[in-house]
């Protein structure tokens, strides 16, 4: 009986997870940033002492190195909307981010130019500690009659000290299939 019981549930998984798994996306990369030097780069990077670094990488192109002795919020880059409709999809900002001996937690936050309101972070996917290269993310959700028509800004906030990598930045609209 236990058998039965045991391949029910197995069966009932399955076909939840076709019904209601992972749902396949349309992408549209609205910006990258490869950081192979710092062109593209806000004047902002500079306030922090941020250096490119040819040597440490995600995709052999150099990356930017923050040594952080304490909390740093920096933007990284900007991007200008130009009146993309943007309604029922997701935006999503992406880096790829390494850490060493992070003293608190190191996330990505989006200030999308979607109109007023709070600022999106990525804290959930926090990386702490020392770790190789991560895809980090910040992802907000539109409603109907939304556009990009601001600013929307691309940030790294390191809430702590310790040594932080950054590399390959992208803004993505995204909609489920």
């Amino acid at each position: 009986m236990k058998f039965v019981y045991g391949c029910v549930l197995v069966f009932a998984g399955l076909v939840y997870w076709m019904l209601f798994g992972e749902p396949s996306y349309e992408e549209n990369e609205l910006a990258r940033f490869a950081i192979d030097g710092s062109d593209g780069l806000s004047p902002d990077v500079a306030r922090v002492d941020a250096v490119f670094d040819p040597e440490v990488s995600s995709d052999r192109g150099g990356s930017l190195r923050i040594d952080a002795d304490g909390p740093v919020f920096v933007e990284l880059a900007s991007v200008p909307g130009e009146d993309e409709d943007v309604s029922f999809r997701q935006l999503l900002y992406e880096a790829r981010v390494k850490t060493r001996d992070a003293r608190g937690p190191v996330f990505l936050v989006m200030q999308a130019g979607i109109g007023p309101g709070m600022p999106v972070s990525g804290v959930e996917h926090a990386l702490t500690g020392s770790h190789d290269w991560t895809t980090l993310r910040a992802a907000a959700g539109n409603p109907g009659g939304t556009r990009l028509d601001g600013v929307t800004k691309l940030q790294l906030e390191i809430a702590g000290s310790g040594t932080v990598w950054i590399d390959d930045l992208r803004l993505v609209s995204r909609r489920a299939r």
